[in-house]
């Protein structure tokens, strides 16, 4: 049985970065809150931290909005967007199918209730005429008349119910498709169109449970100098870099195989039932092909420069908990920038040089 404060939790944001990154968010989200006048409440930290961090692409987009029109960001206005951009919208939408379903419910329960109480009196109609029948048999005719008007108003009755049962089937084929959708994006990152962290987090548990040591690799891919794009160009054009890397992933993802944004500018691959060189291959032309990737600002057309891509890869170990198989590829990760980033290393090669 699922715990209730597992499904309140769900519709929480959840905060993973590190405490190094929490740190650098906040020295970068106080003067922010300072430029507004704003005090340092939860509410204005929680938009402060959420426009720093670059992972809440609607939220970024509003505020920019008002920056670029120079309207003050008020108290009454950061709670407005807390509301609409960090609170879940899940859970207004859940709330919302809730109650339609339970509308539904009612509905159908009225109707069938309203059936049976015709079908009751239809029945103790026809048990009066029938009793009639034996008793003044010379007025068959009429009381034939009257069997056959209740016998159609049974009928009409049992069709009006089965159009309106038709009718709530098809709401509740609707219902599902939109809680599908909801499903759906409950476990997509918005900005990338990747799976989000949520997701991700549920899939490596299912995939080290059912998959093969040794043909099943984990890919940590980071964006180089995503600060410096960040700060030359703006925060639109960084989200601009991290759509495009995100696009170029799935050119070269295998069907059928898992792709996330993990946080920040880093994102994520989980292959399976691959061998080696394919995935070193797959790893190779993700980064090739952005590192040739000549992207523009959409404000100047001034070229961004250079794109590039550091990639980590561990292969899976029979003794593997997710912890240590994430740790190896952020390893393989942190040496592939050691080495001078663009570069693909693995934890096979790091092992052969201790």
């Amino acid at each position: 049985m699922s715990d209730p404060m597992d499904e309140l939790i769900s519709f929480i944001p959840r905060y993973r970065e590190s405490r190094e990154q929490a740190a650098e968010y906040l020295r970068l989200a106080l003067p922010l809150l300072s430029q507004f006048q704003l005090p340092v409440n939860p509410i204005n930290y929680a938009i402060g931290y959420d426009y720093v961090a670059g992972n809440n692409r609607q939220l970024r987009e509003a505020i920019d909005r008002l920056m670029q029109n120079q309207q003050p960001l008020t108290q009454q206005l950061c709670i407005r967007l807390y509301k609409d951009y960090i609170l879940d919208p899940a859970a207004q939408r859940f709330e919302k199918v809730g109650g339609s379903l339970q509308h539904l419910v009612e509905h159908t329960l009225e109707e069938l209730e309203t059936t049976e109480q015709q079908a009751a009196q239809s029945a103790s109609t026809l048990a009066k005429q029938a009793s009639a029948i034996t008793q003044s048999p010379d007025q068959l005719a009429d009381i034939l008349q009257t069997v056959i008007q209740e016998t159609r108003s049974l009928a009409a009755a049992g069709n009006e119910l089965r159009d309106n049962l038709q009718a709530t089937h098809e709401e509740i084929n609707k219902l599902r498709a939109e809680l599908e959708m909801m499903k759906e994006a409950a476990f997509t990152d918005a900005l990338t169109g990747l799976l989000n962290r949520r997701a991700f987090d549920m899939k490596i548990q299912q995939i080290l449970q059912d998959s093969t040591p040794e043909k099943t690799f984990l890919l940590l891919l980071d964006l180089d100098h995503f600060k410096k794009i960040n700060d030359q160009h703006g925060h639109l054009t960084g989200d601009k870099v991290l759509r495009h890397t995100a696009k170029i992933i799935r050119q070269f993802l295998p069907k059928g195989q898992i792709a996330a944004r993990y946080g920040g500018e880093e994102l994520v691959m989980l292959l399976t039932d691959l061998q080696y060189r394919d995935v070193l291959g797959i790893a190779e032309q993700i980064r090739e092909t952005l590192a040739k990737s000549k992207l523009q600002r959409r404000d100047s057309q001034e070229p961004i420069g250079q794109i590039t891509l550091s990639i980590g890869i561990a292969a899976l170990r029979p003794d593997d908990t997710v912890d240590s198989f994430i740790e190896r590829a952020d390893q393989a990760l942190y040496e592939a920038k050691r080495q001078g980033r663009n570069r693909v290393i693995d934890d096979r090669r790091i092992a052969a040089s201790r």
